[in-house]
């Protein structure tokens, strides 16, 4: 993976399955880097918030990641708690410290 990241153009492609649908959907999100447009990506989540959707995004690799943990807690304009953002590599550091029974 490489590029910009952008993850407004995922988000209105799911509002618009959830407007025709009428169903609950969640919306997986990968991602190796942060996000290269932060306004227009959190608009879309805001907006998202509107719909029966919720969005997991997850980052792979290393980063950075700074922008996505905004998302996760920091846009209080939400209708509900509509995206949780998983950093994989922070994940895996707490369970590498984990004793696993043999």
């Amino acid at each position: 993976m490489s590029g910009p990241t952008t993850l407004a153009p995922a988000i209105e492609a799911a509002m618009q399955v959830v407007k025709a649908s009428g169903q609950f959907h969640v919306l997986l999100l990968l991602t190796d880097g942060d996000v290269s447009d932060p306004k227009r990506d959190a608009d879309a989540i805001v907006r998202a918030s509107q719909y029966p959707l919720s969005i997991i995004i997850v980052g792979l690799g290393d980063g950075p990641f700074d922008t996505l943990r905004t998302f996760d807690d920091g846009l209080p304009k939400r209708v509900f708690d509509n995206c949780q953002s998983v950093i994989l590599s922070e994940i895996e550091a707490q369970f590498a410290t984990t004793e696993r029974p043999d």
